[in-house]
């Protein structure tokens, strides 16, 4: 009984302690797959879920990217980038942002991170991705724009850059993004003047750096969506404010004394390689310490502005001083943040604007940047403008846009050197306006190939006056112009017309050969392909040029005797950049083929290059209302507008407009040749008979009229109906 009433051993302790150890087991590895569960999901959500909905325009700061579907594997390698990658180890390696075609204009955009986004970008809402699509919706669909970056890179950086990228990708232009890390410059060891970051971050702003390596989409969003986190940033002391202190310590001391040098030799680096270039600020998102740091949209733009507008105060005249054109955005960044009404509000409406945590522009800056280069471009290096004319030129009393409003006279004597930009018919009579008003100086005069205007003969020289070309000339410029280069060197027209067998007629002068096409000119082009036309412009229209369009033979004597004495030269060659002194201007020009550029000083500067047919490019104000408003399309071509056979305007749509006619230069992308005289009178003639012929079939009023064009008519103004003759 006694053994009965012990207590007995517990049998199940050892068993416990086994059971205890195998449930933690158990309970970790359950945790440890979960937890890889929801590392896999979030992975699984950052780099493929979120990138989608991006592509199809579903997320908040992507409303207005719509082209993102053919850049989806770029957006997948620039978020999954390793640093052992070989081609993203040199993260300046160009990207480009669209497929034009064979012979685009490329424009390559360099900077930093505000270029190439910081991480959690994706590609649309980089500005220069914004810049290509901007470009696109005005018309320009042959440009290309790429992209070189690097997180953190300064001007020193991107110069070592250009000796690579230049030569590689031959751009047409150079954008040079100005942001924050510009100024920073290294010594002779490659070390920087200035530490860059704080040694210490806070908490918070570790964990967030940490989240966003290794998640950069699911944090981005998570930082969208979050509106308390976000006025945590604008808050509290971050490591944006005690960077912006860092940054403007760069504007002066030895940094800033290299920074100068640096600069300097961009802009000699681009001029040897003949590449014109501008510089524009991207306002950062920093604020000053002294600025109370407050959730307010409009605030945090002003604090902005005032911090930006200090730093940009003094790189401008450093730019100047190279002879870069530096477009600084601060001022009008800031009156169109604060006129907005998304972005005058708090809280989340101010990603559209600025990122708060990272000062990184949001979709709202990246469109305003893109917009304000494409103004720039058009502005400043359209062919409506000349080549390597600056805004701040154009403006200058010493450049003449406009030649006929200029003149010698008593009020403007000149006393040295004078410098025209073109070679046609225009600079022909300018120079000849000059020298008899006494002109005693240099008369210099560029353009791309240096070719002046033939000369008409001095005696008639008949044209073959047959109507039918042969056929196979027609559709394919090479047998077209063998023919002409065959019936001038054989003296017979038999290459060109199918009857001249039968006519005895003999090419005595290259002049008939010339005057004989231009009945067929605009059959001739409207066989031509949209390629064939491209090509024609190209390669042959200045050829094509200076023989149809001649300078009367005492004219072609006077011209010569002035290029034999000196008074007149000509040069082949690109106007690269002109700065102006207190004295006169200085041209740089690109000479044709290569070669060591030539800087001439020069008095004044005068255009003589004509008008632009490009009608995109018109600086009338109807014009670009037209434009805007998609009553008109520009021809493919770039010659005017396009048209129907009967002078009816098409819109964007192709739809024919019943109110809207042209006549003349507007014509050139369906007519080619419809500059003289005999076809303006015959488009004239057609045009009357068919707004006749319309006048019986349909109520042609103003009220009409008004409908298209918005014009202010009086409400009792009587309907004014076409008048059959």
């Amino acid at each position: 009984m006694l053994e009965l009433a012990k207590k007995p051993k517990s049998r199940n302790s050892t068993p416990r302690h086994l059971s205890l150890r195998t449930v933690a087991l158990t309970s970790f590895c359950y945790f440890a797959a979960s937890l890889a569960i929801i590392g896999a999901a979030a992975f699984a959500l950052d780099r493929w879920v979120i990138p989608e909905l991006e592509n199809r325009g579903y997320l908040e700061s992507h409303l207005w990217s719509n082209e993102n579907h053919r850049l989806n594997h770029f957006t997948y390698l620039k978020n999954d980038a390793r640093k052992e990658d070989p081609v993203w180890r040199s993260q300046y390696i160009p990207v480009s942002a669209a497929h034009p075609g064979k012979n685009a204009k490329r424009i390559l955009v360099i900077g930093d991170s505000f270029v190439w986004g910081d991480g959690s970008n994706n590609v649309n809402t980089l500005w220069w991705r914004q810049l290509d699509l901007e470009l696109k919706r005005r018309g320009y669909g042959n440009v290309e724009v790429i992209a070189a970056g690097l997180n953190g890179a300064s001007t020193h950086d991107q110069l070592n850059w250009l000796s690579t990228i230049l030569p590689k990708y031959s751009p047409d232009l150079v954008i040079f993004g100005c942001v924050t890390n510009d100024p920073d410059e290294k010594d002779n060891n490659g070390k920087p003047y200035h530490k860059l970051m704080p040694k210490e971050l806070p908490a918070e702003k570790k964990a967030d750096s940490k989240l966003s390596r290794l998640l950069p989409n699911l944090a981005g969003q998570l930082d969208q969506i979050n509106k308390l986190s976000r006025q945590a940033h604008l808050s509290q002391k971050s490591t944006a404010l005690e960077y912006a202190d860092w940054e403007l310590a760069l504007l002066k001391g030895p940094n800033f004394q290299a920074y100068k040098k640096t600069v300097s030799t961009v802009s000699e680096t681009l001029k040897a390689a003949g590449v014109p270039a501008f510089v524009i600020s991207l306002p950062a998102g920093f604020q000053n310490k002294t600025k109370e740091n407050t959730a307010s949209g409009q605030n945090y733009f002003e604090s902005v502005r005032s911090y930006n507008a200090e730093r940009f105060s003094a790189l401008a005249p450093v730019f100047k001083s190279s002879g870069l054109l530096f477009v600084d955005t601060t001022e009008s960044f800031a009156k169109a943040a604060a006129a907005d009404p998304l972005l005058k509000a708090s809280g989340s409406s101010l990603r559209l604007g600025i990122n708060p945590g990272n000062g990184h522009p949001g979709p709202f800056s990246t469109h305003f940047y893109a917009v304000t280069a494409a103004d720039t471009i058009e502005r400043n290096f359209s062919p409506s403008a000349p080549s390597g004319i600056s805004q701040g030129i154009a403006n200058s009393e010493r450049y003449i846009n406009n030649p006929w409003r200029w003149n010698i006279g008593e009020s403007d004597t000149i006393d040295g050197d004078l410098l025209l930009i073109g070679t046609g018919l225009t600079m022909v009579d300018k120079v000849l306006e000059l020298v008899h008003s006494g002109f005693n100086g240099t008369l210099y005069a560029v353009s791309r190939h240096g070719l002046l205007p033939r000369a008409h003969s001095r005696t008639s020289v008949p044209a073959f006056a047959q109507t039918e070309l042969n056929q196979e000339l027609y559709g394919d410029l090479i047998p077209l112009f063998k023919a002409v280069k065959e019936s001038i060197r054989s003296g017979s027209f038999e290459h060109l017309f199918d009857n001249a067998s039968t006519v005895k007629m003999e090419v005595s002068d290259w002049r008939q050969v010339i005057d004989s096409l231009r009945p067929h000119s605009q059959a001739l082009w409207a066989s031509l392909s949209d390629k064939q036309k491209k090509r024609f412009l190209r390669h042959i229209r200045t050829y094509w040029d200076i023989h149809r369009h001649r300078m009367a033979p005492e004219i072609g004597d006077e011209i010569e005797k002035l290029t034999q004495s000196g008074k007149l030269k000509v040069l082949a060659g690109r106007l690269y950049s002109v700065n102006e002194t207190s004295e006169a201007l200085i041209a740089t020009i690109m000479p044709r083929g290569g070669g060591q550029p030539q800087q001439l000083k020069v008095k004044r500067m005068v255009n003589c290059s004509g008008f632009s047919p490009d009608f995109r490019r018109s600086k009338s104000t109807l014009a670009q209302s037209l434009l805007t408003r998609e009553l008109v399309h520009p021809h493919p071509s770039g010659l005017g507008i396009s048209v129907r056979t009967d002078g009816a305007v098409l819109d964007a749509n192709q739809k024919p407009s019943k109110v809207l006619f042209t006549l003349g230069t507007s014509t050139m992308g369906l007519r080619g040749e419809t500059v003289a005289v005999p076809e303006l009178r015959v488009q004239t003639r057609d045009l009357a008979r068919t707004l006749l012929q319309s006048s019986q079939t349909m109520e042609f009023s103003m009220l009409q009229l008004n409908d298209v064009l918005n014009l202010e008519i009086p409400n009792d103004l009587p309907q004014a109906r076409l008048l059959k003759q």
